[in-house]
């Protein structure tokens, strides 16, 4: 009987230092993320600012003089919860920003989040900005 105690007693402790690791990283998306967004090998540098006040993702667009909010923040989990966790997550988001003339241009971006459990983690995707088209890349600092 004091056998199965102190095993029970373990798992307990083991799920507990589990579940305190897995709360430090927080929401996957919060932090700041950099890297790039091209339709062709001159690519546009990128910064991301991603926050979470414990019901909405809210995010800048490249912040500074030229910041752009993002609305309709959406990341989703892959179909199969448990059984996919090695599956990247969807991420969804839009901007509107202003061009060196002050004209307003339209960003959509959709794309995969992944290595969810490390530091580093990596988002990329397709990056729509008005008419020009490409990908982009980047990771969390």
């Amino acid at each position: 009987m004091r056998t199965k105690a102190v095993l029970a007693g373990t798992v307990l402790i083991c799920l507990a230092y589990a579940i305190s690791v897995a709360a430090q990283f927080g929401y996957p998306l919060k932090g700041s993320w950099s890297g790039y967004w091209g339709p062709t090998k001159t690519e546009n540098r990128l910064l991301l600012l991603f926050d979470w006040d414990g019901k909405t993702a809210t995010g800048i667009l490249n912040p500074g003089p030229d910041a752009a909010p993002m609305t309709n923040i959406r990341l989703d989990p892959p179909a199969g919860g448990v059984d996919n966790a090695d599956k990247p997550w969807t991420v969804h988001w839009e901007a509107d920003k202003k061009d060196s003339a002050g004209k307003t241009i339209h960003v959509t971006v959709d794309g995969k989040l992944d290595n969810l459990g490390a530091y580093r983690r990596r988002m990329y995707g397709s990056w729509t900005e008005g008419t020009a088209k490409g990908e982009f890349d980047v990771t969390l600092n």
